[in-house]
């Protein structure tokens, strides 16, 4: 059995099939751009957490910092007191007497290795010993 569509059908038939076209590239297009909008979230969502993470990173970094760079004063002291030297303390200038050429040499060997720099340096020989004051600038 041959049935011929009439020109009415054919039309109906082209129109919808153009609809369902239409229909079809519009889903599709509204699926795509669904992804690129969730991605784009969790593009964000991964970035926020880096910036986060970078955030901490760096508060850590610089509290190691602060740590490192504890004032020189206070660490040239415990120094002295570790070494069991007997300085006097003016401000932040020390100063030691009676000193062995031994103990001056580990002295200067921890500025040098702490690389301190101080605001004046005075180093003199006595009868009872070698006698040294430091003046640092924190």
């Amino acid at each position: 059995m041959n049935y011929k569509l009439s020109k009415r059908e054919q039309f109906l038939l082209k129109s919808l099939g153009i609809i369902g076209l239409v229909a079809f590239v519009f889903f599709m297009e509204t699926k795509l751009i669904d992804g690129i909008n969730q991605s784009r979230n969790n593009l964000f969502q991964s970035l926020d957490k880096f910036n986060q993470t970078k955030q901490s990173l760096a508060q850590l970094k610089d509290y190691e910092q602060n740590i490192k760079n504890a004032p020189q004063a206070i660490k040239f002291e415990t120094f002295l007191r570790q070494e069991q030297l007997n300085f006097i303390k003016d401000g932040n200038e020390y100063a030691l007497k009676q000193l062995e050429e031994s103990a001056v040499i580990k002295i200067l060997n921890y500025c040098e290795e702490q690389r301190m720099s101080p605001a004046s340096f005075q180093l003199s020989y006595e009868t009872d010993g070698v006698s040294l004051s430091i003046a640092l600038d924190d």
